[in-house]
């Protein structure tokens, strides 16, 4: 048997055990693993209890057949959820639907590269909020700011040890004060907050590049900002993360808000434990 020809137009429905284990290969293959596509679509973990299973890009009933091509793999809440539907419709598995507890406080997550007014926003937006910025990391017991590559994954690690303190203490709101660039940066905090059954939200704050490098406080070289400037506008956070998006150069530099092209699948739900 030829496992890249077995299935082409054959339209039996065929469970994922029917299905010879090289044409599974061949789908790892061409996904680049093993995994649900539409729960790795959402940016989560499939749930354990959730087994994979095959499940055809182009339906049967609309002509699809069993050629490896034509088959990815789902988990089995969103292949049952699917059913026939147009392939970019957002299935509601019933663990996606399912509320948590009730929110016990708010966790506000800032982005935005240096000179965007993260911490100026902060101060004004939240005054009566727990503030936890990475800046007074690299202060001197003079005041001064010395800022330190060497220290930076020690700092992360400090910053996010001082926010899990804070939820533990059920403060409310607090407010992340740093770069936040990348999902890698944010998933620990959105974690940790979702342990502890907070709201969380994204704040990014929006500025031409060049200004925020005038207007750093830090001296960050230019060249610097505009590589964050790019990662920050190359990353795409999950659809079910709230998140809003702000000018800071709108109305003579306070915060304005306004909103960017929203994500296409905002609609999209989110699991309890995320």
């Amino acid at each position: 048997m030829n496992a890249r020809q077995w299935g082409l137009g054959d339209t039996r429905r065929l469970a994922t055990r029917d299905v010879p284990p090289a044409v599974l290969a061949l789908v790892d293959e061409r996904q680049g693993g093993r995994f649900c596509v539409s729960c790795r679509a959402l940016g989560i973990e499939t749930p354990a209890d959730q087994p994979l299973q095959i499940d055809h890009r182009q339906p049967l009933s609309a002509g699809g057949d069993n050629h490896h091509l034509n088959l990815q793999w789902l988990c089995r809440a969103h292949n049952c959820g699917k059913g026939a539907r147009a392939q970019h419709t957002a299935p509601l598995p019933a663990w996606a639907r399912a509320r948590g507890p009730k929110s016990r406080g708010q966790l506000v997550l800032l982005r935005g590269i240096p000179g965007a007014g993260k911490t100026t926003y902060a101060s004004k937006a939240f005054p009566r909020a727990r503030i936890l910025s990475t800046d007074r990391y690299f202060k001197r017991p003079d005041g001064t700011y010395r800022f330190d590559a060497s220290r930076l994954s020690e700092v992360h690690e400090a910053c996010l040890r001082d926010c899990r303190v804070a939820l533990n203490e059920r403060a409310t709101p607090i407010v992340i004060d740093k770069c936040n660039l990348s999902w890698k940066a944010i998933e620990p905090y959105v974690k940790a907050a979702r342990a502890a059954c907070y709201e969380v939200r994204v704040v990014t704050l929006f500025a031409e590049p060049l200004t925020c490098w005038r207007r750093n406080v830090h001296k960050v070289p230019q060249a610097k900002v505009l590589e964050l400037a790019q990662l920050l506008r190359q990353t795409r956070l999950p659809a079910w993360l709230a998140h809003t998006t702000i000018n800071t150069e709108e109305a003579g530099g306070s915060p304005a808000a306004r909103n960017l092209d929203d994500h296409p699948f905002r609609h999209w739900p989110t699991r309890r434990d995320v």
